[in-house]
């Protein structure tokens, strides 16, 4: 059964999340920064560094960090000012932000650290200290952002995530005037396969499609799960023509893959539309688009990818 023995593959390689901890450190102390910061790169943490709080959103946005540590004593805008303007974003909400100081008021502390924060440690601050500290709250933070963003089953991104991302991919494709296009698949026959070899098989379908894309398509390439068996895929600086070519190479090697239940081989496919983004889409639009082009894939024949023209 390759399909177990892939699954049992999963659990002992993609444990979890090995890439680093991304950790933005603000400290308009550059040489106590940079000592931060040399201390978490020798514990395998990828750390930026920023000396004033003007650059933070922009840093922010261009870095993605898991954590941020930050100086509450700053010139200009204090760490918990800067603190709540983060807060005031929806997106940012969930990272966590660690508060430095070398304040011993321990009402003042407590104030502090109930200001935008989640933890708040005192300088001196030991090494070990703050690789551990920076490690845990890290971690949860990771552990948070999978469950809160990801789909349970599959791994991929959640529906109201996928929709997020393509928003943001929509608005820098204007911005930059570069092709993007979007995919809408459909797993054929989908409830004779639960139907017939039962809903556990069914999930079986959905792993071994949603690892196939995530093996093929590139690291900037975005894969939500829809919903129920439809998958979206966001293919970014990608005109149609270039994302029929991939989606149908991807098409006919989950078609000539087999699945096992009770002894019995089978195979599956799936549909797929295709729509490249014009001047007038929004997020609605060019998902409506990509959907009324699998509709065209099912209607005439299934196992097969449409664009639109």
């Amino acid at each position: 059964d390759y399909m177990q023995l892939f699954n049992q593959l999963d659990r002992l390689i993609k444990r979890p999340n090995k890439e680093p901890f991304r950790v933005l450190i603000v400290d308009d102390q550059e040489l106590l920064a940079e000592h931060y910061a040399a201390v978490l790169r020798h514990a395998n943490i990828q750390v930026e560094t920023l000396n004033s709080s003007g650059e933070l959103l922009k840093i922010i946005a261009h870095f993605k960090p898991e954590l941020i540590l930050m100086d509450i004593y700053m010139p200009h805008v204090s760490g918990t000012e800067a603190a709540s303007v983060i807060r005031q974003h929806q997106e940012l909400i969930g990272i966590p932000i660690i508060f430095i100081t070398a304040e011993n008021d321990t009402d003042k502390i407590q104030l502090m650290a109930l200001q935008d924060g989640d933890d708040l440690l005192q300088k001196p601050i030991k090494d070990n200290q703050l690789i551990t500290t920076v490690k845990l709250r890290a971690e949860r933070a990771r552990t948070l952002n999978t469950l809160m963003f990801r789909d349970g089953l599959t791994g991929l991104l959640n529906h109201s995530t996928l929709k997020s991302r393509l928003e943001t991919e929509i608005e820098r494709s204007h911005r930059l005037n570069k092709p993007l296009s979007f995919v809408m698949m459909d797993l054929d026959h989908f409830k004779e396969v639960n139907d017939s070899h039962g809903h556990s098989t069914g999930d079986k379908v959905l792993k071994g499609l949603a690892r196939m894309l995530d093996d093929r398509l590139r690291k900037s390439d975005q894969i939500g799960r829809y919903g129920g068996e439809e998958f979206g895929v966001i293919l970014p600086d990608t005109n149609q023509i270039a994302a029929t070519v991939i989606i149908d190479e991807i098409r006919e090697q989950f078609a000539a893959l087999a699945y096992s239940s009770d002894d019995i081989n089978f195979h599956c496919s799936f549909s797929a539309g295709i729509a490249q983004l014009e001047n007038n889409d929004n997020t609605d639009t060019l998902i409506n688009r990509a959907d009324e082009m699998l509709y065209l894939a099912k209607s005439s024949g299934r196992n097969k990818v449409v664009h639109s023209h």
